[in-house]
């Protein structure tokens, strides 16, 4: 939306009415962003997982080995590109070709699947994102002298459980995962009429500049007779102050005129009867004569 505006902006397609709207979309889209929980959180498995590795993960590279480089695995792996740069990531997948385009892409070494089960021992970081119809992790390929982040993404489990029971090992399964991001949906919830209020907030402001905009003209095309009465006929020495009464002051002609105005434009979206408003500053101006 930011780039669509700058460029309708450039080629002058925007109008006062589109710009105050958008300006206030944009300033309610960052009071939700800074005083709500609405965007807290992820809702995304895979950045969920990523999310729990940056809390578990002390080390500033870890090795990871990725299991699985199907649509599912090539999104966590973006996000692990993106979130863990400085990580080791290693990428492995039971049809070679797809694991090797991935790893092309991104510059990452493969291990192939025939090899997987005797090198996983060797990384510290485990993800698998396979359709395998059995777990194909078990505790004897883990070295039960090391620390280990497990996380298993696959339905049905790819990770036997009881590789969880092993000492130095941290798994975090699918369903644990669900469980996070089902916190992140209540307390998404829970902000949601604090949000809503945001953006009726933002409209009423909206409203009311669209109303007082409706004066603009008539005010626009007064202004001119106002500084003119005001050069011709009003000298220094009174000022309007907030209440619309006018005070002994230093004030010039023209900063009269733009107090008067300000004033009468109070006065047109308050009054219903908006006529009275406009001869009420004219009056006010002849008075300070």
């Amino acid at each position: 939306l930011r780039k669509a505006v700058q460029f309708a902006k450039q080629h002058k397609a925007v109008g006062p009415l589109l710009d105050r709207l958008i300006n206030l979309i944009f300033q309610a889209s960052k009071q939700v962003k800074n005083t709500t929980n609405l965007r807290s959180g992820t809702v995304s498995a895979s950045f969920a997982a990523v999310e729990w590795l940056k809390t578990m993960v002390s080390g500033p590279k870890p090795e990871i080995l990725l299991i699985g480089t199907g649509k599912f695995g090539h999104n966590l792996l973006k996000n692990l590109l993106h979130y863990l740069p400085e990580a080791s990531i290693t990428l492995c997948n039971r049809t070679l070709y797809k694991a090797v385009a991935a790893a092309k892409q991104y510059r990452l070494p493969v291990l192939p699947f025939e090899q997987m089960q005797a090198q996983v021992q060797h990384f510290e970081v485990v993800i698998t994102c396979t359709h395998a119809p059995e777990p194909i992790l078990r505790p004897a390929q883990f070295d039960k002298a090391k620390t280990y982040y497990l996380i298993d993404l696959s339905v049905p489990a790819n990770i036997d459980a009881a590789v969880g029971h092993l000492s130095g090992v941290n798994l975090v399964n699918i369903d644990e995962i669900s469980g996070m991001l089902q916190q992140t949906y209540a307390r998404r919830k829970a902000d949601l009429p604090a949000a809503e209020q945001i953006v009726r907030n933002c409209i009423q402001q909206f409203y009311n500049w669209l109303e007082a905009k409706r004066y603009t003209t008539v005010v626009n095309n007064l202004r001119p007779l106002f500084e003119a009465y005001a050069v011709n006929n009003l000298s220094s020495g009174y000022n309007m102050n907030r209440l619309g009464q006018y005070d002994n002051t230093t004030a010039e002609p023209q900063e009269q005129v733009h107090a008067a105005v300000k004033q009468l434009m109070i006065n047109l979206r308050q009054s219903p009867q908006k006529g009275c408003a406009i001869l009420t500053t004219y009056q006010h101006l002849v008075n300070c004569n």
